[in-house]
C-alpha cells in the first residue's frame, strides 16, 4: 500500500503548507533568499500503517490506513515525536490536530462553501480574469514582451509569484471546498489543471526549470459554467 498522489495533493492544499501540530505550525516550504525552495513536509499516519506501527493497534483496516482521513502533514521534528512517543500523542489527539488545523486554514483564507454552481463560478471567474490580464499584459507572448523582452520578463516573474500563484492556490482551495458541485467531467478537468498549477509553481519557485511544463487546459476557463 502507498499514499495516492491525489491524496498527497489534497493534504498539501488543506494544510496550507504548514505543520499540522498546533504548537508548531512550521512552514513546510521555506523560501530562501536565492528564491530556491525546499519541501520539508512528511506524511504521517495517525494510525500506524501497520499493526506494529505507532498507534497501530486500532480496528481501522490496513487497507484504509493510507486514506486521506488517516494522514496528517507534519514537519520532520513533529513526525518523529508523535511516532517515537505514541503514548503521549494518541489517535484522538492527532486527529484533533488535523481537524483543527484544516478548519483554521479555511477560516484564515475565508474559503467559502457555496450553495450553487453559479455563485462558485463567479468567485472563480474573478481570479481567472485577474490571471489572464497578467498573462496578456506581461506574459511571454504579450505585446510588451515583443517590445522589451528582458524588462517584461522580470515583471512577468514578479507577477507570477505575487499574483498568479496565490490566485491559483485560492482557486484550488475553493474547488476543493466545493468539490461536490463539480460534475464528473469537471473533476477530471480539475485534476488536469492541478498538474499545470504544480508544474507552473515548480518553474517559478524551485530555482530550476523544466521543459515538461503542463500546458494550461483552456477548457478550465469554463469550469462550473
Amino acid at each position: 500500500m502507498s499514499i495516492e498522489a491525489k491524496t498527497k495533493r489534497l493534504l498539501l492544499t488543506r494544510s496550507g503548507g504548514f505543520c499540522g501540530n498546533p504548537n508548531c505550525n512550521a512552514d513546510l516550504y521555506p523560501l530562501f533568499e536565492n528564491r530556491k525552495i525546499t519541501n520539508v513536509e512528511e506524511l504521517a499516519h495517525i494510525i500506524g500503517q501497520s499493526k506494529d506501527g505507532p498507534r497501530g493497534d486500532d480496528d481501522l483496516s490496513v487497507e484504509e490506513r493510507d486514506d486521506y482521513e488517516n494522514i496528517i502533514l507534519l514537519c520532520p521534528t513533529c513526525h518523529t515525536k508523535v511516532d517515537k512517543f505514541p503514548h503521549l500523542f494518541p489517535v484522538a489527539t492527532v486527529r484533533n490536530w488535523k481537524q483543527t488545523h484544516e478548519e483554521r486554514i479555511v477560516s484564515l483564507f475565508n474559503i467559502p462553501k457555496f450553495d450553487t454552481r453559479e455563485l462558485a463560478r463567479k468567485e472563480i471567474a474573478k481570479l481567472q480574469l485577474n490571471n489572464k490580464m497578467v498573462f496578456d499584459t506581461y506574459g511571454p507572448y504579450s505585446k510588451q514582451a515583443e517590445v522589451n523582452y528582458l524588462e517584461t520578463e522580470k515583471i512577468w516573474e514578479q507577477k507570477s509569484i505575487g499574483t498568479i500563484i496565490p490566485n491559483n492556490r485560492r482557486i484550488d482551495a475553493i474547488l476543493e471546498r466545493n468539490y461536490d458541485l463539480l460534475t464528473d467531467g469537471e473533476k477530471y478537468l480539475f485534476e488536469e489543471w492541478k498538474q499545470h498549477k504544480e508544474s507552473f509553481e515548480f518553474n517559478k519557485l524551485s530555482g530550476d526549470k523544466t521543459s515538461a511544463l503542463v500546458i494550461y487546459p483552456t477548457t478550465f476557463n469554463t469550469i462550473l459554467s
